[in-house]
C-alpha cells in the first residue's frame, strides 16, 4: 500500500510542527505494510500548491493521499486510524484557531454550508466538508474528477458575493461525484496558531448552545407574530436581500422623504437586522451588554436603543433587568418588539419616530448602532440635535457608524468631515 504524505508549506516552519512531523513520519515508517512517499511544496497560493501535491502523488501511483498541514499537530496512530475506516475522505478533528474555536468541518443545510457545533467525541460522523489539515483520501476518487482537484472560488449567492475555500471546493466536488467524507472525533489533532485543542472549544461550547437556543426564541417568536409557519420564516431569512431589494427599487433615495416613508412601512429590513445580530453582531452585542453591566451595575439606569431596528439589543438588555426604551421607525419592527416582549414578559417602552419635540423623558445611556448613516443629509442635523436633547447630565452616548458602504445597503449615505465632526460631538457629550 502506497501513501502520499502531502504538505503544503509557507516558508516558514512552526518547530512543534516539525518535531511531530518527524516523529510521525517514523511512526509511518515502522509499518512495513506502509510504502510511505513525502511530498512536500512550498508556495503561498494554497490551492496551486495542493494540486501540484495530489499530481506528484498520482504520478508515482500512491494509493492514498495523507494530506498534513504545516499548522497542525497530529496524534500518534492517526494513519491507522483513518485508514482503518476504509472511506473514500477521512478527517481527523481539530478546530479554528479563532474563537469560538468550532472544528474545522462543515454540515450541509439546504443548499448552504453550516459550521459543525453539535458532536460528540470519539464517533464517526458523515460530513459536508473539512479541511486538510489531517485528511486522507483514496487517490482513485480523482480519476473521475475535473482539474484543478483544488480552488478558491468566488461565488455569488442572494447579490452577496462570497470565497469558497480551495478545501471546501474540493469536498464539494467530491461529493457532487457521489463520494462520501467522514469525520473521525476521536482523532483530535492541535492546530498551530495558539495550538488551538478541545480544552478551547469546550470552553465555548456551551455558549454556543445559548446562542442556537436563542435563535430559535428568536424564530419562534417571528413565526407566532408573522403568522406564517416557520419554514417560510426561515425563507425569508434566506431570501431577505432579494425581498428588501423589491421593496428599495421602489424608492428614490434622493428623497428624503420616501426614504422615511421606506424606513417606516418597509417590510422585511426586519430579517435582515435579526440575521446580522444573531449572526455577523452576535459576539458584540454580548461584549456590548457585558461591558454596560459592568459601567453601569445599577439596574435603574434608563437606556433608549435610538433605531433599535427589531430590538436584539434591547431584548438583551432587558432580560438584565436595565429600564430599555426602543425608538425606531418601522412600524413594523416595533410591533414585533411589543409582541416579542409581551410575550417573554419582558419590559420595554416602544417609542415611534419621529418623537414629538416636547417628548421629556430623559436617558443615562443612548445606543446609536448603525443608524445615522441610514439619515438622509437634510435630516442629519436635527437627528443630531435630538439625540443630544433625550441625554441625561453625565449620561453616555454609543455609536456605530457605517458611511457610504452602498454595496451592503443602498439606502447608507455617504459621509464627509462635517458629519465626522458632529458625531465626534456626540460621542462627547
Amino acid at each position: 500500500m502506497k501513501i502520499g504524505i502531502c504538505v503544503p508549506l509557507y516558508n516558514v516552519v512552526p518547530a512543534s510542527f516539525f518535531v511531530n512531523f518527524i516523529n510521525r513520519i517514523s511512526e509511518f515508517y515502522q509499518q512495513e505494510r506502509y510504502d510511505v512517499q513525502i511530498y512536500l511544496q512550498n508556495s503561498t497560493i494554497v490551492d496551486k500548491a495542493r494540486n501540484e501535491l495530489v499530481r506528484m502523488a498520482l504520478k508515482d501511483n500512491c494509493d492514498y493521499i495523507l494530506f498534513i498541514d504545516s499548522d497542525t499537530i497530529i496524534p500518534s496512530g492517526a494513519l491507522d486510524t483513518l485508514l482503518a475506516m476504509d472511506v473514500d475522505i477521512a478527517s481527523g478533528l481539530y478546530f479554528s484557531k479563532g474563537k469560538p474555536y468550532l472544528p474545522v468541518a462543515r454540515m450541509k443545510e439546504g443548499d448552504k454550508h453550516c459550521f459543525l457545533e453539535d458532536f460528540e467525541f470519539n464517533q464517526i460522523m458523515e460530513v459536508q466538508g473539512v479541511g486538510m489539515g489531517c485528511c486522507l483520501i483514496k487517490t482513485k476518487i480523482f480519476e473521475g474528477m475535473e482539474f484543478p482537484y483544488f480552488k478558491l472560488e468566488w461565488r455569488e449567492k442572494d447579490g452577496i458575493k462570497y470565497q469558497i475555500a480551495e478545501d471546501l471546493y474540493f469536498c464539494d466536488e467530491a461529493v457532487e461525484k457521489g463520494h462520501k467524507i467522514f469525520l473521525n472525533t476521536g482523532v483530535v489533532c492541535e492546530h498551530f496558531g495558539a495550538e488551538v485543542g478541545p480544552a478551547h472549544f469546550m470552553m465555548y461550547k456551551e455558549q454556543l448552545k445559548i446562542d442556537k437556543d436563542d435563535r430559535e426564541e428568536m424564530i419562534e417568536d417571528l413565526v407566532k407574530f408573522e403568522k406564517v409557519p416557520r419554514e417560510e420564516v426561515l425563507r425569508r431569512f434566506v431570501k431577505r436581500f432579494e425581498l428588501r431589494k423589491e421593496e428599495m427599487d421602489k424608492v428614490d433615495f434622493t428623497d428624503s422623504e420616501q426614504v422615511l416613508e421606506y424606513y417606516k412601512n418597509n417590510n422585511f429590513e426586519i430579517y435582515d437586522h435579526l440575521e446580522w445580530h444573531f449572526k455577523g453582531r452576535r459576539n458584540y452585542d454580548k461584549k456590548l451588554v457585558e461591558g454596560i453591566k459592568q459601567q453601569f451595575p445599577d439596574r435603574g439606569t434608563e437606556i433608549l436603543d435610538f433605531g433599535s431596528g427589531a430590538g436584539q439589543v434591547s431584548y438583551m438588555l432587558a432580560k438584565e433587568k436595565y429600564i430599555v426604551s426602543a425608538c425606531d421607525y418601522n412600524k413594523k419592527s416595533l410591533d414585533f418588539i411589543s409582541h416579542r416582549f409581551t410575550k417573554r414578559r419582558q419590559k420595554i417602552k416602544v417609542i415611534p419616530m419621529p418623537i414629538h419635540k416636547d417628548f421629556k423623558n430623559k436617558y443615562d445611556i443612548i445606543l446609536c448602532f448603525d443608524v445615522l448613516e441610514h439619515i438622509p443629509d437634510d435630516k442629519f442635523d436635527e437627528t443630531i440635535a435630538l439625540i443630544k436633547s433625550l441625554l441625561k447630565p453625565g449620561g453616555k452616548i454609543m455609536a456605530t457608524v457605517s458611511f457610504g458602504a452602498e454595496d451592503i445597503h443602498p439606502g447608507h449615505f455617504k459621509g464627509s468631515e462635517e458629519k465626522n465632526k458632529k458625531i465626534m460631538s456626540l460621542m462627547e457629550e
